[in-house]
């Protein structure tokens, strides 16, 4: 069940390891955003929620409300994180 990351360089380990835990949580019946009772469109409202919850400005990295409707759609899609996103 582990994954051996040795060989692999620092992008190749990490995506060995997303797709691990994405493996691992399809294993234990844990559901994807997509599978979700929502869609696309509640994203523009659930991004406010986010931005307007006592956590979000605990967050080491500050965030915009169209950092948040990303992470929202690419998960949604269950699409690899963009370049540069971090």
């Amino acid at each position: 069940m582990a994954v051996s990351t040795t060989a692999a360089t620092v992008e190749e380990a990490a995506k060995m390891t997303v797709e691990r835990v994405r493996e691992i949580s399809r294993n234990a019946g844990v559901l994807s955003l997509s599978e979700f009772p929502f869609c696309a469109e509640d994203v523009e409202k659930l991004a406010e929620q986010a931005m307007n919850d006592a956590c979000t400005g605990a967050n080491p990295k500050p965030v915009t409300k169209e950092d948040i409707i990303q992470v929202f759609m690419t998960a949604y899609n269950d699409a690899p994180v963009p370049a540069g996103a971090n």
